[in-house]
């Protein structure tokens, strides 16, 4: 048997009707829809910026964009590298294990 918090506020239930013969639900809604409308736009620009980059780096230094990015992540995410490596290990292993690989 669960036991609910009683401090914790049930969740909306949604109806299209609901939404639309209430104005203050419309127009909240219409808000968050603008509000995520703008961060999607930021990110959009953010994207087309990290591509720019990634271009100056492929055209000055040579770095294709996927090491980039691997560096990035790691830079990021300390040990991000090191967790790839070791779950590429472990389907090294079940490939060889199946028989489908082997070690060169």
């Amino acid at each position: 048997m669960q036991i609910q918090d009683s401090a914790k506020t049930p969740k909306a239930v949604f109806t299209i009707s609901d939404i639309l013969n209430d104005s203050t639900k419309k127009a909240k809604l219409l808000g968050i829809i603008e509000e995520i409308v703008i961060c999607k736009e930021i990110i959009r620009q953010q994207n087309d910026a990290i591509k720019d980059i990634q271009e100056v780096a492929k055209d000055e230094l040579g770095i294709p964009s996927s090491v980039l990015s691997q560096l990035v992540a790691e830079r990021i995410d300390n040990g991000a590298i090191e967790e790839k490596i070791n779950k590429l290990e472990e389907i090294k292993d079940l490939a060889e294990s199946l028989g489908i690989s082997t070690e060169v």
